[in-house]
Formats: C-alpha cells, sequence, structure tokens
C-alpha cells in the first residue's frame, strides 16, 4: 500500500506561503530565470524523509531563483524496487508536461548545504554530491559512482539511454551510469567537495547488490536496456501541493 502523505493541512499551508503552483512547481517573479528544471525522485515508503527533502528544497531552489519542478515516481510494491526504471519514468513523463532542457536526479535522503551549489545543468554531466556528512562524519563520495544527485541535459541522458533498468537492490545503477556517461564520449564534471556537500537524513540502509562492484557485468549492460526499452503502468498521475505524484507499475 502506498504512503498517503497524511501531512495535507501543513503542506497545503506551505505551498501557499511558498507561491508553489500545483505539483509543486515555482518560477521567480522577480527576474527571468536562466535555468528550468525538473528535478526527478524515486520513492517507495519512506514518508518521513520525503517531508524533510521538500521542506528542504523547496527554499532551497527558490533562493537560487530557478524555475523548477519537482516529481516524485512512486513504484508499486507488486515488484522489488527498482531505482533506474523509477528515474527513467520520470524523464518521460516529466516532458509529457514540458520540454525540460535540464534535469536532476536525485536521492531523497540528502539534501545540500550550500546554495553556492547551483541546481541546474552544465554543458557536461555533473555529480552534484561530493561529499556527504552522516553519523560517522563527512566523507567523499567515489567518483565512478554517481550516487545522491545528478544533473545532466535532456539531450544527454538520451544519448546514453537514460539508466539500466536491470538493476534491483542498490550499488550497480550508480557505477553502470558512470560507464554510460564515458561510453557516450561526455566527461563527467564534479565540483569541489566545499560546494558539494551534504547531510545525509536517517533511513533505512537498502539491500546492495553483491555483485555491485563488478565491472564486467555493469559494462555489459551498458547502453543496451534504458529508455529505449522502458515497459510501466501510470497508475496515477496528481498534481499535489508540493510535488507531482507519479504512481507506476513496473
Amino acid at each position: 500500500m502506498q504512503s498517503n502523505f497524511r501531512w495535507p493541512r501543513f503542506a497545503n499551508f506551505f505551498a501557499k506561503v511558498l507561491d508553489l503552483a500545483p505539483g509543486g512547481e515555482w518560477t521567480p517573479k522577480a527576474c527571468v530565470p536562466r535555468f528550468f528544471v525538473a528535478l526527478i525522485i524515486a520513492y517507495q515508503d519512506e514518508e518521513s524523509n520525503l517531508r524533510d527533502f521538500l521542506l528542504h528544497m523547496h527554499p532551497f531552489l527558490q533562493a537560487q531563483n530557478i524555475h523548477y519542478r519537482i516529481y516524485v515516481i512512486e513504484q508499486t510494491l507488486k515488484k522489488r524496487f527498482n531505482t533506474g526504471a523509477l528515474l527513467n519514468v520520470g524523464f518521460i513523463e516529466a516532458r509529457k508536461d514540458a520540454l525540460y532542457p535540464c534535469f536532476i536526479f536525485h536521492d531523497i535522503n540528502v539534501l545540500p548545504k550550500n546554495l553556492n551549489n547551483i541546481y541546474a545543468c552544465s554543458e557536461a554531466p555533473r555529480h552534484i554530491l561530493t561529499m556527504i556528512t552522516a553519523d560517522d562524519g563527512p566523507k567523499l563520495t567515489d567518483e565512478k559512482s554517481y550516487v545522491g544527485a545528478i544533473s545532466l541535459l535532456s539531450s544527454h541522458f538520451e544519448l546514453i539511454n537514460g539508466f539500466s533498468n536491470e538493476f534491483y537492490k542498490w550499488g550497480s545503477s550508480d557505477k553502470d551510469f558512470y560507464h554510460r556517461i564515458l561510453n557516450a564520449g561526455l566527461q563527467p564534471l564534479r565540483f569541489n567537495h566545499n560546494t558539494s556537500s551534504y547531510y545525509s537524513l536517517p533511513h533505512k540502509l537498502p539491500q546492495r547488490n553483491p555483485n555491485a562492484d563488478d565491472f564486467h557485468q555493469i559494462e555489459g549492460k551498458a547502453f543496451h536496456r534504458g529508455l529505449n526499452t522502458m515497459n510501466y503502468t501510470v497508475i496515477s498521475h496528481s498534481d499535489e501541493s508540493l510535488f507531482t505524484r507519479i504512481i507506476v507499475d513496473l
């Protein structure tokens, strides 16, 4: 059973204060925004983290004067959670709403610290999150694993055929995505960790794919399956006060 988001009154009040359009969309009125961004989240039964994420990210993005909309792609419980496939669905469905030039794919349990970490796209795919602070202190993220938060142009996402939809559990799709970028002839980009530092929200550690470090397994799946092989059913599509909610069956 999917989360029913049991805080609608506060969410509606918060959306009114922030002057959000239905579906969690906002555009600055005092200037012409340089960036138009779709922020995509893969979701399954993490309501407290979703609430904390939205309460942090809306003011953060508005302080950067970015035109944005937040999409939460929620998987039914019929099958194992597949992050890559859900993020692909988010790209496909968001493009039906608008021709977003820039996409950001984001974990629900990490929050950016620095407003200089601009949530927009560069000429190259960018790993936005380079350092993460949790209970055990700050740690640099792996340069060869695009975990946490990623920004790239929609044209680049199509070029690399999106995320693999082959991987379940945790640890493989992030590494596969890095190799897709390289195989497409693109140069990955990372900012320094002072700019790209994040907090980690408390969360259950997902099950790790035991073959996550098997490069040969990852390399063999590059490009062949992704956006071009997506098969899913949209159960519902609704404009919530703080986000666009799309429930899918994979």
